[in-house]
């Protein structure tokens, strides 16, 4: 949502307050499933390898 914007510039701010607004509400509650159900969580993250070119 804010990848598009650049440190310390004034383009493009509409979208860092849109990922800050929406990550300060969705973040806590994630947070807070994961602290009430740990053993759901336990191991290593898995991140897939997606070749060049593909899109899903």
């Amino acid at each position: 949502m804010h990848g598009g914007a650049t440190w310390n510039s004034t383009i493009n701010r509409a979208q860092v307050r849109d990922g800050r607004a929406l990550l300060a509400r969705v973040l806590p509650v994630m947070l807070g499933v994961m602290m009430e159900h740990p053993t759901r969580f336990e191991g290593r993250p898995f991140y897939p390898v997606v070749p060049d070119g593909e899109r899903r």
